[in-house]
């Protein structure tokens, strides 16, 4: 299993990506024991991830709980019962096996409440996709952090590693898909675009560099999947505002994904906010 975050930043997590129901007899909201485990990517099938989930109390103190968990894809994803795959399993953890390529939705359940792990298995084959951002437009709103509007160029994005670019606390971009391009790329282009002043806005130029978005101005962490910091706004720090993003704009909808899942070809138009849950 992948190593927990800390119980502030788990919690702030939970809050700022997905919406859950905070209305139960005995718990506040159910979370998974590891914030990665909101979101898996891998390149192969046959592989088993192991997730636990929790009951938060007012208090934020938790415990186990009787979960029930099903899949919204048993193409890609099943559970792992005494040795057999199956399509539901119950418990405070299960052993999830990656069957097939493709996207799934696992989602554990307690009484009205639940939390969804989003899972992709990329085609290891495939050959990685690149972007003509000429349609993209990504909106930056912080407080510290440069306001940034990015309305698209004739460049090109190109499917790069985020773990090259920025601080992702020694985690690595496990959790960020490698074959398409998606919202967390398109964010962190337009802020090197938008900040730069090099006027090199196509990633396959050998001019091309990271002059602007470097280590210690933006931090991801959770394996790739949550941005944490932008210039002076950090989410870690600065609790209870945070790094929120929304897809069709900032009168747009908060997607139950991590940008670092969201292909850019769903939706060519986001905002990002650092402010508090949620973003109305």
């Amino acid at each position: 299993m992948k190593k927990v975050l800390c119980g502030t930043l788990l919690v702030f997590f939970v809050l700022s990506i997905f919406a859950v129901n905070t209305f139960a007899a005995t718990y506040q909201f159910i979370s998974f024991t590891d914030s990665n485990d909101f979101t898996i990517v891998k390149q192969d099938t046959g592989i088993t991830e192991n997730i636990s989930v929790v009951g938060y109390k007012a208090d934020y103190t938790s415990e186990p709980v009787n979960a029930t968990w099903t899949t919204s894809n048993s193409n890609v994803a099943k559970f792992l019962v005494n040795g057999q795959e199956v399509v539901s399993a119950t418990g405070s953890n299960v052993t999830v096996k990656l069957v097939g390529v493709g996207e799934a939705v696992i989602t554990a359940t307690y009484d009205s409440l639940t939390v969804p792990s989003n899972i992709v298995v990329e085609d290891k084959n495939a050959v990685p996709k690149n972007v003509v951002p000429s349609d993209i437009v990504v909106n930056v709103d912080g407080i510290d952090a440069p306001d940034t509007i990015f309305n698209g160029n004739n460049g090109l994005i190109t499917c790069f590693d985020i773990a090259d670019v920025v601080n992702t606390k020694g985690q690595g971009s496990a959790d960020v898909l490698t074959k398409d391009v998606t919202a967390l790329h398109a964010l962190l282009y337009a802020l090197e675009v938008e900040n730069d002043d090099d006027n090199v806005v196509d990633m396959t130029d050998p001019a091309w560099d990271w002059d602007w978005v470097t280590p210690s101005r933006v931090t991801v962490s959770s394996e790739g999947t949550y941005v944490e910091k932008i210039a002076g706004d950090d989410g870690y720090t600065g609790y209870p505002n945070g790094w929120q993003f929304k897809v069709g704009g900032v009168n747009g909808t908060s997607p139950e994904k991590a940008a670092s899942i969201l292909k850019l070809e769903d939706n060519k138009s986001t905002a990002w906010k650092f402010t508090t849950y949620p973003w109305n």
